[in-house]
């Protein structure tokens, strides 16, 4: 009785089931060029997990010139998630170059680990000059742990140009707190010395403990004549605990009451032109 190649993986399928091991020895002996990547795939539906294995395997065994690109595409954003790895992970192994950093971070999304080291693998290899730190910024807005991890690396990558400077202070406005936060540290990190005490302070008060650390860092080493005692005062009154502690520490540590005396001594010499 002759039997099609649907009835023998139905069989397959059957037999990881309750021999995990004959299963195996059996599909090994399968000559690739009779696997089919799609029915393999179908596999990661099976709530049992030896079945979901074989097929895993099987699929990687399977040559890139038997494989569709666009199809895997179109799976991978199928609903069952083992569905997609298996398929993101086919994706990757045999089509790396076609896969722009930003499906590579949608990949970091995954369940399985082995697709995320991948994922960011091949996403550090990507050339930093044609990384966006806008659309990097943005994915900030996931509330997916991975995917804020993988884009704040890649942004620490893009070169220090000045263009990248003010897209970041156009950043620093985002609605959204991660993407400020991001924006901020990113500023910190690469053009500290571009940033004047008053946007230090500032950034004092973001909600991410690191980027206060930094700012609070960079903010002690302004030298004193880049800073304004009533300014620094003015601060002090802010809604802000985290301000008020910050400038009020700038204000400490660089004006003590015999030279705040004389600082103010002198605006008023300037002021009205008067002898001392």
């Amino acid at each position: 009785m002759e039997t099609t190649k649907q009835e023998g993986y139905d069989a397959l399928s059957t037999l990881a089931t309750v021999n995990y091991p004959k299963a195996m020895r059996l599909a090994m002996k399968i000559p690739v060029e009779q696997l089919d990547y799609k029915t393999l795939i179908e596999f990661q539906k099976s709530t049992n997990k030896s079945v979901r294995n074989l097929g895993r395997d099987l699929a990687l065994k399977i040559p890139v010139e038997q494989l569709d690109y666009e199809k895997l595409i179109e799976f991978q954003t199928l609903v069952d998630c083992d569905m997609q790895n298996l398929t993101r992970e086919l994706l990757m192994k045999h089509f790396a170059k076609q896969l722009n950093y930003e499906t590579l971070i949608e990949f970091y999304c995954s369940s399985n680990e082995e697709a995320r080291i991948l994922a960011r693998e091949l996403a550090m290899r990507i050339p930093a000059e044609q990384l966006d730190c806008e659309v990097l910024n943005k994915f900030q807005e996931s509330d997916n742990s991975y995917v804020q991890s993988l884009t704040k690396e890649l942004a620490m990558r893009i070169p220090a140009k000045q263009e990248y400077y003010e897209k970041l202070i156009e950043l620093e406005d985002s609605d959204d707190i991660d993407v400020r936060n991001l924006a901020r540290e990113l500023l910190l990190k690469r053009f500290a010395k571009q940033l004047n005490y008053k946007t230090l302070i500032e950034f004092n008060k973001s909600s991410n403990e690191e980027v206060r650390n930094l700012a609070r860092e960079r903010a002690l080493k302004v030298p004193v004549e880049q800073l304004d005692y009533e300014k620094l005062i003015e601060l002090e009154d802010s809604d802000d605990y985290h301000i008020r502690t910050l400038a009020k520490e700038l204000r400490l540590m660089h004006f003590n009451t015999l030279n705040a005396s004389d600082h103010l001594e002198q605006i008023i010499i300037d002021s009205f032109s008067i002898d001392k």
